[in-house]
């Protein structure tokens, strides 16, 4: 496996992290042990990362950040480079631009949009600058402008979740159906059973008869 491949497994352990905060899952991927003294890999310099979050509105984003600066340290190899777009997607372009021109190692981003990358994807690969895309994927033509993307298939979770309701609404239709059966046909037992019974007062005013002895009607 590459630096590249290495690298992913990396990030993947700390979306990982994020999710189960645990800390064994970390060393499982890594199998490095480093400090900023004496860097034990194929390196003998820092590792540079530069990280683009497209905003830390949410806990979960918050967690993610955090488990990325504490990963990405100088006692582990590397230096982080953290920039916040603050849900501005100019603002992120910005940043990831500056990550090229300082010549940062790699470039973990989590895109505020899918649209508008081409060109700053671009000049990353010219740079040869691995790009890692976190959470949310980009539209382009060009797959090879990315390393690669780590996040959840919304698409495959929508066609779960479409197959599950559609599930639940035919045991519902079903058990409707089965109700109402029931209903329709509880009338015609009642009113033999009050037939059959000697106790039973007949009232000749038919719809009076219909009301009294089956009153939920009413409600229809």
């Amino acid at each position: 496996m590459g630096r590249v491949g290495r690298f992913i497994l990396k990030v993947a352990a700390v979306l990982i992290l994020t999710v189960s905060a645990g800390t064994f899952a970390l060393s499982l991927f890594t199998g490095e042990t480093r400090n900023g003294d004496n860097l034990q890999s194929e390196f003998d310099y820092l590792i540079t990362v530069g990280i683009s979050q497209s905003g830390e509105e949410s806990s979960w984003k918050d967690a993610n950040t955090a488990s990325f600066m504490d990963t990405f340290v100088k006692s582990n190899g590397y230096e982080a480079v953290y920039a916040d777009a603050g849900s501005d997607q100019e603002k992120q372009i910005e940043d990831v631009e500056g990550f090229i021109k300082q010549g940062v190692d790699y470039i973990i981003l989590n895109p505020i949009s899918e649209i508008g990358w081409d060109d700053v994807l671009e000049d990353a690969k010219k740079a040869h600058i691995p790009i890692i895309l976190v959470n949310n994927g980009v539209d382009t033509d060009d797959s090879s402008l990315y390393s690669c993307m780590l996040g959840s298939d919304y698409g495959k979770q929508m066609k779960k979740a479409g197959k599950w309701l559609d599930e639940y609404l035919k045991e519902e239709d079903e058990k409707k159906a089965e109700k109402e059966k029931a209903a329709s046909e509880a009338p015609t037992q009642e009113e033999s059973e009050q037939t059959d019974s000697e106790d039973t007062e007949v009232n000749t005013d038919s719809s009076k008869r219909q009301i009294a002895v089956h009153p939920f009607l009413i409600k229809l």
